[in-house]
């Protein structure tokens, strides 16, 4: 599946196609490259498994390592040992990262939790599922995080404020 549609705040990037977790990782190490400031993987004997292309990285974790895009805007999102994208780089911050491969290391469905996250390009909110894609499109001017009850506050572009579902339906 793709991580990238019309409404994908990476716009300096090609495509992202997300890919399953590879190998585990655990003997692949973090490392910044001092020359470009870029983090990349070591092997155990020291050559790179992935070359240093990040503004900044994690070591592995079951098989996904959090890692940030190097441009202007944060695009943090995990990958797999082979370099490939296990979750989208659309999330704000690491942590929210690190929530996602919680996620789905507890095997939970798509959609059981939902993260709020503005779209750069149009300064719209959304909510990203624990893969990085867009659960719900961002269409919202302000929106907060789901409560244990199910629901989030969202402003309308129209600075109206209500209460919606995880399907984006008002309830409020």
């Amino acid at each position: 599946s793709s991580c990238n549609n019309a409404y994908s705040p990476v716009a300096d990037v090609e495509k992202f196609e997300r890919h399953d977790v590879a190998e585990s990782g655990e003997d692949l190490t973090v490392h910044m490259e001092k020359l470009t400031e870029r983090y990349g993987f070591l092997n155990p004997d020291g050559t790179w498994a992935i070359e240093p292309q990040y503004k900044d990285a994690s070591n592995f974790r079951n098989g996904i390592a959090v890692v940030k895009m190097w441009n202007t805007a944060p695009h943090w999102g995990g990958i797999n040992t082979n370099n490939q994208w296990v979750i989208c780089p659309r999330f704000s911050n690491s942590s929210a990262v690190y929530n996602a491969i919680s996620s789905i290391e507890k095997g939970r469905a798509q959609g059981v939790e939902l993260w709020a996250t503005e779209n750069p390009l149009s300064g719209t909110y959304g909510y990203l599922d624990h893969y990085g894609e867009w659960a719900l499109f961002p269409r919202w001017k302000s929106a907060y995080q789901f409560a244990s009850n199910g629901y989030a506050v969202v402003e309308t572009m129209m600075g109206l404020w209500g209460a919606i579902d995880k399907k984006g339906e008002y309830v409020i």
